[in-house]
């Protein structure tokens, strides 16, 4: 099945590992982390 960006599929057909909801930024002691409401797909991710 192709999943196409416009696409609204639950969350429970992912494994909680192929859901990106953190993005991460900088390095070393500049690193932060910023949660994200609207959650988006790992790449090569299939659907249960």
């Amino acid at each position: 099945m192709e999943l196409k960006e416009k696409y609204k599929v639950c969350r429970k057909h992912f494994n909680p590992q192929d859901i990106i909801s953190i993005r991460e930024s900088g390095t070393g002691l500049s690193k932060y982390s910023v949660s994200t409401y609207i959650y988006e797909l790992r790449e090569a991710v299939k659907v249960k």
